[in-house]
Order: C-alpha cells, then structure tokens, then sequence
C-alpha cells in the first residue's frame, strides 16, 4: 500500500508543460537529482530531464515552497527521498517517498499496448548485420537539423510557459 501525503497546493494548468512533460499519461513525477543537476520527470515507464527553471519557479514560490518545507524532492547535492506526484486529471499533488511513487506509477500508467500477454506464436527478432543496417536506414531517416531560428524559437517558448507559470502562481496563490 503506498502513502502519499496530499499538499493542498495550487496547481497550474500549465505545470507539466513548464516543466517539460508533453506526454498524456495521467500521472507524472517530479524530482531533482544531482546526477547531471537536473529535475526529471517521471511516468514510471519513461523519463527524461526537464526545465529547471520552470521547476525552480514553482517550487520556490513562496506557497509551493512552505508546503513543500518537510520533504526533500531532491538537490544539486543529494538524491530526492521524495517525490512529486501530479494528478493531470485532478490537477492534485502529493508527495511520497520516489520508491513509492515509482511502483504506483508502473501500476496505473501501464500502456494499454504493453497490459497484453506477448504472443507465443511470434517469430524471434534476429539482430544480425541486416537487421543493424536497416535500423541505422531508420534512424537516419528521423534525424533531423534543428536551425538556429527553430531554436530560437524553442527559447523563447520556453521564456514564455515560465512567465505563465510566474504569473498563474502569483495571482492563484492567495
């Protein structure tokens, strides 16, 4: 059984995105680890870095940082023993330590393709040269460039969810 403890926090509706999570699993985590000094989300079946200063941001804000005050989600010194648990359904966050959280995300964001038994009758992958040469086609084919101008504008997206995040907490955090 895990326990989470709920915070009665203001959540903003842009929050994920801020932070860098695009994807539509129900549930995501958040923490901050001193490997690469970096906060990460989390859905229990992927991962990836985030954007710092969106978390920053949140987590700092005088109302999100008093609630937050008797866990530790993690630094640029030490590994989080706690994580951030957002419900995108419910616009709800909860903290529990990340072994906890990670074991209740597996649970309930399992892809609805990964929940099928594997089909006994399927034919074996073969990694051979053939196989390799048509993989390295593959990935080949999705690189992409990105131009100075797509990354500018990345940027400046990114200066802009933050602003959003700033303002949403400033004027919701009464």
């Amino acid at each position: 059984m895990h326990k989470f403890h709920p915070l009665e926090i203001p959540v903003p509706p842009m929050l994920e995105e801020a932070i860098g999570y695009d994807g539509d699993d129900r549930y995501v985590a958040f923490y901050w680890t001193p490997a690469g000094d970096a906060i990460l989300w989390d859905t229990g079946w992927s991962s990836a870095t985030g954007q710092w200063p969106a978390w920053l941001i949140f987590v700092r804000h005088p109302r999100i940082a008093s609630a937050l005050m008797s866990y530790h989600l993690g630094s640029s010194d030490q590994e989080a023993t706690h994580w951030l648990l957002l419900d995108r359904h419910e616009r709800t966050v909860s903290v529990s330590p990340g072994r906890d959280v990670h074991a209740f995300l597996r649970e309930h964001n399992r892809p609805a393709t990964w929940a099928a038994e594997p089909d006994a009758e399927a034919e074996p992958v073969v990694i051979d040269a053939a196989f390799l040469n048509t993989l390295m086609d593959e990935i080949e084919e999705v690189q992409s460039t990105v131009t100075a101008e797509e990354l500018y504008a990345n940027l400046a997206d990114q200066d802009q969810q933050q602003r959003r995040l700033q303002v949403w907490l400033d004027t919701h955090s009464g």
